[in-house]
């Protein structure tokens, strides 16, 4: 399939973020950290490609990611198509929703992407440090290490919920430094059974723990969510 093929049949791509996580924190005390998310499909990132010569950035998805690493990237997810990349994106960046995931994931199909769900994660993890598990499928079923892009776990399909949530407190930018979560390994046997029953109720109170401890350990003190 030529460069010409790729962008015909990519023009748009678009790509759902989440809403939080079922589960975050570290697996031991210096263990990696690791998420199950939330799929959102209120929340997603659309990259629209115009044609052109070269690979150029609109404003919006220059905040994601630069001009050398973009390059770099589209290498990396096998991307071969020119043109300008636009990104319109239904949240707000740094409001949990995984929109910068998204939206890099969007522009490598908008670009014509051959990269599987392994390499793409790769390549995400090297544009901006961490990653959702967007990439894949099924992301809901995944204990993902988002500092590293890899699966550790999977889980059986899980039961269907209805989530009432919001978003709280100023954006805050992921940054792929902080390791600063509590230890939840004892959380993550638990989600793998709760889910292995198909246990809504086991399930919710497992991420209600791993929300407590995370708010204990990072705030915010003033955080209305549980109530």
């Amino acid at each position: 399939m030529t460069a010409e093929t790729h962008a015909a049949a990519a023009a748009s791509a678009a790509v759902t973020g989440h809403f939080g996580e079922w589960l975050q924190g570290r697996l031991g005390p210096d263990g990696p950290v690791a998420l199950v998310t939330v799929p959102c499909a209120r929340f997603a990132a659309t990259v629209r490609r115009r044609s052109g010569d070269g690979v150029s950035l609109g404003p919006r998805l220059r905040q994601v990611i630069d001009a050398a690493s973009a390059r770099a990237f589209l290498r990396a997810a096998r991307a071969d198509a020119t043109g300008t990349f636009e990104l319109q994106t239904a949240a707000a960046g740094g409001r949990g929703a995984g929109m910068s995931t998204a939206a890099l994931l969007a522009f490598a199909r908008a670009a014509g992407a051959r990269a599987g769900p392994e390499a793409l994660a790769r390549a995400c993890v090297a544009a901006e440090g961490a990653s959702d598990p967007l990439m894949h499928p099924s992301p809901e079923r995944l204990l993902w290490a988002s500092r590293l892009g890899e699966v550790l776990d999977r889980t059986p399909p899980l039961p269907v919920f209805e989530l009432v949530g919001g978003f709280f407190g100023a954006p805050e930018p992921t940054d792929p430094t902080d390791a600063r979560f509590p230890d939840i390994s004892d959380l993550a046997a638990r989600w793998r059974a709760a889910a292995g029953q198909g246990d809504r109720a086991a399930l919710a109170a497992v991420a209600a723990a791993s929300a407590r401890r995370t708010t204990a350990l990072r705030g915010p003190r003033d955080d209305p969510m549980p109530d």
